[in-house]
């Protein structure tokens, strides 16, 4: 069975669970498991249901669509059970609503034909996939409504404030530690601490920085980030709840940043949140540190306070919007 090979080559899968991620029998093996739950990259979304409508595939593409082809029938074979989680309401957000029902339909076509059509596709046996594998499939019993896929998304919104913030700091000249602490304080004092934020910021303005990350910092790039953001911390989010009920979640990804920042955002003590942060700085170890402190600090104030902030208001979040997209802009020279 050739998927798990390519599956794992790829260093797919991020969960809070412990032994061989990428051995299938331990999936139907497991008994404290009841269910395996996954959560998808925008990208495997798009691949899949390109496969399943029969879109031209670019050549240069190839590679991704085989892996992503590999990435559905483990899942398949696994029993896995998926969440659209973020995804469908990204796309829904470029795309509209329709296009978004419309993908959910061709996703469950892919997830109920023959594994095998998908295995042949990743080997590269054939370079399209067999449409005969689901001509005949029933058609979805339920389909989301369009507005659905469209209703605003408060952690999207939190986390595109988040990545504005770090894309206008960027252009300063500051040393990048220094810029690292400075978006810790702008959280402190006038928005708030976000795990998956902080991990991504201390990725971007390290020496650690993975490529593509903000790309050329336009509205769209940093759009890209935040739901990005959003889908890590819903992944989390389900991932501590899934393993406390018997349903561990996986995020399934080949974005390294994503996976970078899913992997660092449940440590199981002190030490190794400070490892996560310093670690990224070498060898400039003496700034790791000083980032460290300082979140402490800001860690200590949180604990002290006698209930959490408040959810913001939505004028609030439109005012912290539209301030840092002028900001953005203006940097850019656009």
């Amino acid at each position: 069975m050739p998927e798990p090979r390519i599956v794992k080559e790829n260093e797919s899968f991020v969960a809070l669970v412990t032994g061989d991620l990428y051995a299938i029998e331990q999936f139907h093996l497991s008994t404290d498991v009841d269910n395996f739950s996954a959560i998808l990259d925008r990208n495997v979304y798009t691949r899949i249901t390109s496969l399943i409508r029969g879109d031209e595939i670019p050549p240069h593409s190839i590679g991704d669509f085989r892996w992503a082809a590999a990435v559905l029938a483990f899942c398949q074979i696994a029993d896995f059970k998926f969440q659209y989680g973020a995804s469908l309401q990204e796309y829904a957000s470029k795309k509209g609503g329709e296009s978004a029902a419309s993908d959910f339909e061709c996703f469950y076509r892919a997830d109920n034909c023959d594994p095998q059509a998908f295995i042949d596709f990743a080997v590269g046996r054939v370079d399209v996939l067999d449409s005969s594998s689901i001509a005949d499939l029933e058609p979805c019993p339920s389909i989301p409504e369009a507005t659905r896929f469209e209703e605003p998304i408060y952690d999207f919104r939190l986390n595109y404030i988040l990545a504005l913030k770090v894309a206008t700091l960027s252009y300063r000249s500051d040393s990048p530690h220094k810029l690292m602490i400075e978006f810790i304080d702008w959280m402190d004092s006038d928005f708030i601490c976000a795990a998956g934020a902080l991990q991504f910021a201390n990725l971007y303005f390290s020496p650690a920085r993975k490529k593509r990350m903000l790309k050329k910092r336009t509205p769209n790039d940093v759009q890209n980030a935040a739901w990005d953001l959003a889908m890590i911390q819903s992944w989390r989010r389900c991932a501590l709840k899934g393993n406390a009920s018997g349903d561990p979640v996986v995020l399934i990804t080949r974005d390294k940043a994503v996976r970078f920042i899913a992997e660092r955002l449940v440590a199981t003590d002190l030490d190794e949140f400070k490892g996560q942060l310093v670690t990224q700085w070498k060898p400039r170890t003496k700034e790791g540190n000083a980032i460290f402190d300082r979140y402490m600090e800001l860690h200590s104030k949180l604990e002290s306070r006698s209930s959490p902030r408040p959810r913001f208001p939505d004028d609030e979040l439109d005012t912290l919007t539209a301030d840092l997209e002028e900001q953005l802009t203006m940097l850019n020279g656009t």
